[in-house]
């Protein structure tokens, strides 16, 4: 998406009055993103005549250094160290006026691991591979069986959990939410419309184990 944004020199950042967040450097359409970066996935909506790319911006500037306003005009810390940088912006499919910049976390559910028992033994893709949707993204073995771990999506793995390999049992205590697999920068957005909704999901769990 052009971003239409000429950023603004650091003086021209640091002086009075009301400025585009696009222009001071919360916006980064060439930035890549680095091991140590931590990814976030925001949904956004626009207001009304809201340029897209100034909403993620502002999204990047208000969860990072944009509220330190005394901070860093009195440069008492390296704004440029922990400023926040929206560098992808996408429409959400059949959302008019809704927009994604993205990364998604792959894992399995709370159904999943009640099917399998506990777990002993998580084994995760390598950091920079890259998967297809439903093609095979690692392994998890319980006390009942072994089994496959498909991915609902195909992108890059840009972060794996450690965690869950040196101690699977934490996968048994909250796979939906920090037992996490791995973290993939999606390639077709379009592959989400394939996916069953959490009610849908809910649903289908509930008449699986019955």
């Amino acid at each position: 998406m052009p971003d239409g944004s000429e950023k603004l020199t650091a003086k021209a950042r640091y002086s009075a009055g009301v400025l585009e967040y696009k222009k001071m450097g919360y916006w980064e359409p060439d930035y890549e993103p680095k091991d140590t970066d931590i990814i976030s996935l925001f949904r956004i909506t626009p207001q009304d005549g809201v340029d897209p790319i100034e909403a993620a911006a502002a999204v990047a500037g208000e969860s990072s250094t944009a509220t330190w306003t005394v901070v860093w005009t009195d440069r008492l810390t390296a704004c440029e160290k922990y400023r926040a940088k929206a560098y992808r912006v996408d429409p959400v499919p059949n959302s008019p006026g809704q927009y994604f910049a993205y990364i998604a976390i792959i894992g399995i559910t709370k159904h999943a691991t009640e099917m399998l028992g506990d777990i002993v033994f998580a084994e995760l893709p390598e950091k920079g591979s890259h998967v297809k949707k439903d093609g095979t993204a690692g392994v998890v073995e319980s006390t009942k069986a072994a089994s496959d771990v498909y991915t609902p999506v195909s992108g890059e793995v840009v972060d794996t959990n450690q965690m869950i390999v040196d101690d699977p049992g934490k996968i048994n205590e909250d796979p939906e939410g920090a037992a996490w697999f791995f973290k993939l920068k999606m390639k077709d957005m379009s592959e989400m419309d394939s996916l069953m909704n959490k009610d849908e999901y809910d649903k289908f769990a509930k008449e699986s184990s019955s």
